[in-house]
């Protein structure tokens, strides 16, 4: 209860100062408390932005999860050579790389104007290439447990030929060169 009242106190002095004070002490009275305030408008923001991405954000970390089992499973299992404080650091690692990553990745679409056709594209792109990260990881951690046989190396391929040159001509169907001839 205490530490309400110093605040609410603070709060009441910026606000005097803002509607009695010099001009210099009024700006710097401001200044303190939208620094104060916005963290708040922040955390709403990203809250905000959760909730409207939430399929996004659930099946991201659910491919870092399921890397992170499957990771545990080949090393223990097949490699042996799993120690749990390289995947500990492993998991925080990929999570941390796939918030920073797509955190920047979602701010193209906050920057620029959000309705164009270009900037719907490159947030489609970027949130596949989030997604592609851990995702890739976990089919080849699962490519290893099934000795090549699920999912199919040559899928894995295609998906890694996108990750490196974003060209979704990688999934069409190529023609056989006995049909041209």
């Amino acid at each position: 209860m205490r530490i309400i009242n110093i605040v609410l106190l603070f709060i009441l002095e910026k606000t005097v100062i803002i509607h009695n004070g010099t001009l210099l002490s009024k700006f710097n009275s401001l200044f303190v408390l939208a620094f104060i305030v916005s963290p708040l408008g922040l955390i709403d923001t990203v809250r905000g932005w959760f909730v409207a991405n939430s399929d996004y954000v659930y099946f991201v970390a659910l491919a870092v999860v399921i890397d992170f089992i499957l990771g545990v499973i080949v090393h223990a299992g097949y490699k042996r050579d799993f120690s749990a404080k390289k995947g500990i650091i492993g998991l925080t690692v990929k999570f941390g790389l796939v918030f920073a990553v797509g955190t920047l990745m979602e701010g193209f679409q906050a920057i620029l104007d959000s309705d164009g056709i270009v900037v719907n594209s490159i947030t489609v792109i970027f949130r596949i290439m989030v997604f592609l990260y851990p995702t890739l990881s976990a089919l080849y951690n699962a490519a290893i447990i099934t000795k090549g046989k699920f999912p199919p190396m040559s899928l894995l391929i295609k998906m890694e030929r996108f990750n490196k040159n974003l060209d979704l001509s990688e999934f069409k169907e190529k023609p056989n060169n006995e049909d041209e001839l």
